[in-house]
């Protein structure tokens, strides 16, 4: 069915409203500009939208939806930045892979919509730095990063695997946010610091290539033991 259709000379269809139905007259695929709004849908065979194609505000998105109309998956141009979503029975957001600067990468949402997982570019604020007779390690460090990381319930990050140009580390955090514990790797050695709550370090076990060495503090920072 075409709704107000002119037929050219030069052959084209012009239409405001183009409609695709079955043998038995369902609608199937309606093609429909609304204000400024291109719209395409497409339905089965109970009259349930399973797919949209659409430019709304100047951006381009697709949405696909499950048998009951609910959506499961979109992909969108954002502000000129790509966003794959993947969203669970109830079109609670599971999964997103975006470009977004402070989002670029994979996230992982439990059911209740809370971030789990995060593999990509790491934007967690990690504030701490370590001092060590003979090591200095300042998070967050210079350079691009690139991680893995691990939230609890309630979304705050717990565990990160952190990549830069030169070092990798991995920092455990307690529930405030505060480095509990951080293994750093770079190029001419690697070490492992175990800090109290006040992002202070107390142990230092580290590895050069003079050897390992082992550092103690108490809570005034004097060193208590060191070896060798």
């Amino acid at each position: 069915m075409l709704a107000g259709v002119a037929v050219p000379a030069d052959k084209s269809i012009e239409a405001e409203r183009v409609i695709l139905r079955d043998e038995s007259g369902k609608v199937r695929a309606l093609l429909v500009v609304e204000g400024e709004e291109p719209r395409f849908s497409l339905y089965d065979s109970d009259g349930k939208q399973r797919a949209g194609l659409a430019i709304i505000a100047g951006e381009p998105g697709l949405a696909l939806h499950d048998a009951g109309g609910k959506q499961r998956a979109g992909f969108a141009i954002v502000n000129g930045e790509a966003a794959l979503s993947l969203h669970d029975a109830e079109e609670r957001r599971q999964v997103l892979l975006s470009t977004e600067p402070g989002l670029q990468g994979l996230a992982l949402r439990d059911r209740e919509g809370r971030e789990r997982l995060r593999l990509g570019m790491v934007g967690v604020t990690l504030g701490a730095v370590v001092h060590d007779p003979r090591w200095t390690v300042t998070i967050p460090p210079k350079g691009s990063r690139y991680g893995l990381v691990l939230s609890d319930i309630n979304s705050k990050p717990r565990a990160v695997l952190d990549v830069t140009e030169d070092s990798a580390g991995v920092a455990l955090q307690d529930s405030r946010g505060r480095i509990q514990g951080l293994f750093d790797a770079e190029d001419d050695g690697t070490v492992l610091f175990l800090l109290d709550p006040g992002g202070k370090a107390h142990a230092a076990f580290n590895i050069t290539g003079q050897g390992p060495g082992l550092n103690l503090t108490d809570v005034n920072g004097r060193v208590v033991f060191t070896a060798p």
